[in-house]
């Protein structure tokens, strides 16, 4: 499938029409808010996993929708071994370019709250020992596919799935007593 096809779809699972996020590159660490359905620059290193209204900022969240996962203290192999193993409901997995993989949990609806959210992502932590404990932030950041970074390797998304329900997220925690 063409890499703006991908992205496209990529974009659609993580986003609504009319929602900005920001996009930005290692040198430009200002980041530019767009509309999240219409980029197509594939320079962009990396961009804000939750809609903003300005800055890059916790207080310009205006959806509070998804929810960033990455363990890099394990090899790439054993990330996805770990996560398939726990059976976590994500919507998108994409390759840093690096050492870790980032799964992005998109919800259905968003949660109504920025407490809320950081409740709802410290449970999840919870679940995902092993998974980085400083990811609870609303506007926390993550790989855009099909950029190469400056080493040459490619930010690669490996897969994408549909947004997950607050129901099926909310049994996942159950099964595991949370």
């Amino acid at each position: 499938m063409d890499k703006l096809l991908q992205l496209r779809k990529f974009m659609e699972v993580l986003f609504n029409p009319g929602e900005k996020t920001g996009f930005g590159t290692k040198k430009d660490v200002q980041f530019r808010d767009q509309e999240a359905l219409t980029v197509t620059d594939l320079s962009y290193e990396k961009f804000c996993i939750n809609p903003l209204r300005d800055s890059h900022s916790d207080e310009n969240v205006t959806a509070f929708r998804n929810i960033l996962i990455e363990s890099d203290v394990l090899s790439l192999g054993e990330q996805k071994e770990y996560i398939e193993g726990l059976e976590l409901p994500y919507s998108t997995c994409c390759f840093s370019g690096g050492k870790s993989y980032h799964f992005i949990i998109s919800l259905t609806e968003s949660l109504s709250s920025a407490d809320d959210y950081t409740k709802l992502v410290r449970r999840i932590l919870q679940a995902v020992p092993l998974a980085d404990q400083s990811k609870a932030n609303p506007c926390r950041v993550s790989r855009f596919p099909f950029h190469i970074r400056a080493s040459g390797q490619e930010q690669t998304l490996q897969e994408l799935h549909p947004r997950v329900t607050l129901r099926v997220l909310e049994q996942w925690l159950s099964d595991r007593g949370l």
